[in-house]
């Protein structure tokens, strides 16, 4: 009994120092052309019905260099967040992850489209391998990630969000309401 226990207090102290302060970097702005957007701007959606949704960037936030007790260096983790709401009716987030498994993407989208439907969905991937090109109403896309949810599995009605690098959001996918909005090229 005296040995296990002796092993297992020589391993807690193993672990216990092998953490140590190691310094993660700032968020890499060079990926910011996937949300280039500033505090202030706007950006128009429009769906099939001509109806149009207008998101304003309230909040842009990138994680700066810090400090923190880590046993390996791929904990560290950068990222950028923004905020866009259309009064406080509708919003969503955006937010870009960096480390050592590469760039993330995550997006959540709240719509309240009107007093009595909503329709909501987050989704998620990682940038690299899965790169296209795409050409929405006449206008091409270079470098356009499409996150998908499956939605036999997911509830969310917010079910497919397509990114390209450059423009950011340029159109999802409601499953509750059938719309399609895409982004605005005048916007």
């Amino acid at each position: 009994m005296k040995t296990s226990t002796l092993i297992f207090l020589l391993l807690a102290i193993f672990f216990i120092n092998s953490c140590r302060n190691i310094e993660c970097p700032c968020f890499d702005k060079s990926q910011l052309t996937w949300m280039p957007y500033e505090v202030g701007d706007r950006l128009i959606y429009v769906n099939q019905q001509n109806d149009s949704l207008i998101f304003t960037v309230k909040s842009k936030h990138l994680s700066e260099t810090y400090k923190e007790k880590k046993r390996f260096e791929d904990d560290c983790i950068s990222n950028a967040v923004f905020h866009l709401s259309d009064t406080e009716r509708s919003q969503y987030y955006f937010n870009i992850d960096n480390n050592k498994a590469g760039t993330s993407i995550t997006c959540k989208i709240s719509l309240q489209i009107s007093d009595n439907v909503f329709s909501s969905g987050i989704a998620s991937s990682y940038i690299e391998g899965k790169l296209d090109t795409m050409t929405i109403n006449g206008k091409f896309y270079n470098e356009v990630l499409v996150i998908e949810r499956d939605t036999a599995t997911y509830s969310e009605n917010i079910w497919k969000i397509i990114i390209a690098n450059n423009y950011g959001i340029i159109r999802f996918f409601d499953r509750k309401t059938g719309y399609v909005w895409t982004l605005s090229v005048e916007s």
